[in-house]
């Protein structure tokens, strides 16, 4: 987090559109994204109000909206029913010095050298006819870029974010995690064009290694690659610059993404289970109080608590009926050799999907190292080596399964 604020507090935001709202719609919660089409082509968008167009820096100039901050190029109005004396003059203003201004299902009168839109498809359609143009160009559904510019040397820099849950910018509750962090939201083989001159380079917010793109294609003031993969609600940045002596400086080896052919599937094996449960404290009778019961259930297969077929034994250690009613760590731990052609410069990751749990850590040779819930990847190439190693994934549960067996309701868990 900390490389890629870097970035963005750093770098002038560049937004390709500014999109003019209704005043009451400004006092609305947003939920999801007004354009999703655009977003899906490339383009960027800020949400602006009628007292915005009053700041002293919304000046329109060469055809550019506010050239010294975001430089939009092209206004959409959207939904506006009202607009005040004021804002109607700044509009037209706008629209004399030369900016493309929209007028999307707005109901406003007067205005000379605009055009009207009323769908999204009507909207790219009159942008690609204006020639307005993205900073970042492609057509890939849920994929977001920014474009941030250092000012002192001209660099690129984009923040691009494969937002797996577009329609819906609130908080997810536990049923949609699944959706959120599926493999169907993964991004594979995207093609993107970024606006700059020189070079490309990807900055790896969660490594911090930055390399050299070695695939590319230059055209004129832009750079065409091709990302091999982003998974749901990651985040990549990449620049393209004219400065490559600094660039080269802090440039590591290139990060190589794994392709499914190389990738070791150690799914459908047998990983060892330790179980640490948490239940109530009999000798106390405090709720407050917790007894772990640690129970050591050898080779399984991964999959769910309540699919393991648990002895009566193992349930009356426990102190439930059924393993759907158990709640707290488990340690999954398996032991596997690496492939002859080994080498671990070519880096790897591990992923894995857990459901509505929390992974805590993963531990690699012995070496443990905080998971990331939001990607579902970590990072393990530097601590494999040739030959058996050894993963150990702890995952921690709810206490709701638990709770239902004392009072109502449970929740499945598991790796």
């Amino acid at each position: 987090m900390s490389r890629t604020q870097a970035v963005l507090q750093n770098g002038q935001a560049k937004i390709d559109l500014a999109v003019l709202i209704d005043k009451e719609s400004s006092y609305d919660f947003e939920c999801g994204n007004r354009f999703q089409k655009l977003l899906d082509s490339g383009y960027s968008y800020n949400l602006v109000s009628e007292s915005v167009l009053s700041h002293p820096c919304a000046v329109v100039s060469d055809g550019v909206l506010a050239p010294e901050g975001p430089a939009y190029k092209a206004l959409i109005v959207d939904h506006v029913h009202t607009l005040s004396p004021i804002g109607m003059k700044r509009l037209a203003d706008y629209a004399r010095a030369g900016l493309p201004i929209i007028l999307y299902d707005s109901a406003i009168n007067g205005l000379q050298n605009v055009r009207m839109a009323d769908t999204e498809e009507d909207l790219l359609e009159m942008l690609n006819a204006l020639g307005v143009t993205g900073y970042a160009k492609y057509d890939v559904p849920r994929l977001e870029a920014t474009m941030y510019q250092d000012v002192t040397d001209g660099t690129n820099y984009y923040y691009l974010f494969n937002n797996a849950y577009p329609d819906n910018a609130a908080m997810m509750d536990n049923a949609q995690g699944d959706y959120y962090k599926g493999i169907e939201k993964v991004l594979q083989d995207v093609t993107v064009t970024l606006e700059g001159n020189g070079v490309p380079y990807r900055l790896d917010p969660y490594t911090g290694q930055v390399a050299q793109m070695a695939d590319y294609i230059a055209g004129d003031g832009t750079v065409t690659f091709t990302i091999d993969r982003m998974s749901g609600g990651t985040a990549m940045i990449y620049a393209v610059t004219c400065n490559t002596a600094d660039f080269d400086k802090v440039a590591g080896k290139e990060i190589v993404p794994v392709k499914e052919e190389d990738a070791i599937d150690l799914s459908g094996e047998a990983w060892r289970l330790i179980l640490h449960s948490y239940g109530p404290d009999p000798d106390t009778g405090d709720p407050g109080d917790s007894q772990i019961t640690d129970v050591d259930y050898g080779l399984l297969s991964l999959g769910k608590w309540s699919d393991i077929q648990a002895t009566k034994e193992q349930l009356d250690k426990l102190g439930v009926r059924d393993m759907k009613y158990v709640s707290g760590t488990g340690e999954y731990t398996i032991t596997f050799a690496t492939p002859e052609n080994w080498d671990n410069y070519d880096g790897a990751i591990i992923e894995y999907g857990y459901g509505r749990d929390q992974v805590g850590a993963v531990i690699v040779n012995g070496t443990e190292l905080p998971a990331n819930n939001a990607s579902d990847r970590v990072d393990v190439g530097t601590l494999l080596k040739m030959g058996e190693n050894t993963i150990t994934i702890r995952l921690h549960s709810t206490l709701y399964g638990r709770t239902y067996a004392e009072h109502s309701g449970y929740l499945d868990q598991g790796v």
